[in-house]
């Protein structure tokens, strides 16, 4: 009857455990994009439309050798062995243990001598009728998800951190090409002015503008090279190389970008991007924090038993079989508000995660609608500048002609080449800010690419 009883009590009791569901925040998203672009976005690694074989083994170099992308797969390593020893608990401990004494006590007419020997294993087992122990493992677990998550982000920071680099270099080559070409222009300019200049033809006043505004060309130079070179020792750092070792995007040109691309649902962006989803798991693992403490206020329950052999020799020898059988009951009656309150410290924790999730998911969609923005205003950018592009050249040919035949004075050819050097300058930087502005936007995509890029970690099981 005791014992039917004390069964009973523990059904009753598990039946008012927590429930074992993940969290879910509800969220209200919007139902498409500003640019309503709603194709598939890129399933492959976004950086190969640019067709660029360096920048591919560059970015490859970087994934296998960048320091933080080390060091997060050693936080996944320690997060897995974590995870392996929270379900510890939820598996029987078993003990084999052994032992020998010997007791001299003194006698009448002899000391009495006692030997004893035992030889057993004991095994202890926690009833888990609350969750608590599975709610702390399930919480490891997705901790260590969520480290993964984390890896994932730092892949995809790591391929757009080199891609910016990398097309940055680039631009600032053209930069410097493209003031090489027009100091060289210029002085050709300059010696047919100081050849109309010692014939009497031209003033004075012409030959020292067009001394004046070589010397201003080719004063741009070094700020430009030295921009080049802390890029260059950037790219290298970000690779796992030392600075200065390796020079990348020589004789490149800045890739030319398709007008269309797919930007997925509103709602795909929840599951593509590994913040959110790292974000979200975070939460539901403090909510199982949270629920294991609740469940600290309620009775333990252990069960024991040991099985073994011993044998006691004091003069006739006896041995025999030991076996213990026995279960024990711990329930809380006071501690202070102890439990109390650290249940409480552990429900405003995950508050605090739920508001840090909302906020990482209001992050993403601003990410997208800012390279949305970016795409939009830097390729109608691109247009305008090309066409400002087309009309300096044409007005510094016809300022030339026009100064060759004496029709116009030469300060008219000076100001329509200063005006093209500004345009042509003007309309690299657009087009390589555009390369950035659909970089950036794959990368607030996020994706599924990063699957072909991550290993597991020594230990870790696929989830």
């Amino acid at each position: 009857m005791k014992r039917t009883a004390f069964m009973a009590l523990l059904l009753l009791l598990s039946s008012c455990r927590p429930t074992t569901d993940l969290l879910q925040p509800e969220l209200d998203l919007p139902s498409t994009f500003s640019d309503r672009r709603e194709g598939e976005i890129l399933a492959l690694p976004w950086w190969r439309i640019y067709g660029n074989a360096e920048l591919a083994a560059l970015i490859d170099t970087a994934i296998a050798n960048n320091p933080d992308l080390a060091a997060g797969r050693a936080r996944l390593l320690q997060l897995t062995e974590t995870a392996a020893i929270a379900g510890v608990p939820l598996v029987p401990s078993v003990n084999l243990s052994g032992g020998a004494a010997l007791a001299r006590q003194p006698g009448i007419v002899d000391d009495l001598v006692t030997e004893r020997y035992t030889l057993s294993i004991a095994a202890g087992y926690e009833l888990d009728l609350w969750h608590r122990l599975r709610d702390r493992q399930q919480a490891a677990k997705l901790e260590q998800q969520a480290g993964r998550e984390d890896l994932r982000t730092l892949l995809i920071s790591t391929a757009a951190g080199v891609t910016d680099l990398y097309y940055l270099a680039v631009e600032l080559r053209a930069q410097l090409a493209l003031l090489d070409k027009l100091a060289r222009a210029q002085q050709q300019t300059l010696d047919l002015v100081e050849n109309r200049y010692r014939a009497g033809i031209a003033p004075p006043l012409d030959f020292h503008q067009a001394r004046q505004l070589l010397a201003t060309i080719r004063a741009r130079r070094p700020p430009l090279a030295e921009q080049l070179a802390r890029t260059e020792h950037a790219l290298a750092t970000l690779t796992g190389n030392f600075a200065g070792r390796e020079r990348s995007g020589e004789e490149l040109a800045l890739p030319t970008l398709e007008a269309s691309f797919g930007t997925g649902l509103p709602a795909g962006l929840l599951a593509r991007r590994p913040d959110i989803r790292a974000a979200l798991l975070r939460l539901q693992a403090q909510d199982k924090r949270a629920a294991a403490v609740a469940a600290e206020r309620f009775p333990s329950f252990n069960l024991l038993g040991e099985y073994g052999i011993a044998r006691i020799d004091s003069g006739a020898g006896t041995a025999g079989i030991l076996a213990n059988l026995a279960a024990a009951a711990l329930a809380p009656l006071f501690d202070g508000g102890r439990r109390q309150a650290e249940s409480a410290r552990e429900l405003g924790r995950r508050d605090e995660l739920l508001a840090g999730y909302r906020k990482t998911v209001l992050q993403a969609f601003r990410e997208v609608e800012d390279a949305l923005a970016a795409n939009r205003e830097t390729a109608a950018a691109i247009d305008r500048l090309t066409e400002e592009r087309d009309c300096a050249a044409a007005t510094l040919r016809l300022a030339g002609e026009s100064y060759q035949q004496g029709v116009q004075p030469f300060l008219q050819v000076l100001f329509a080449r200063r005006a093209l050097l500004e345009v042509e300058s003007r309309l690299l930087a657009a087009r390589r800010l555009h390369v950035n502005a659909r970089t950036g936007l794959h990368r607030a995509l996020g994706g599924a690419w990063t699957d072909g890029y991550l290993t597991a970690v020594p230990g870790e099981k696929a989830s």
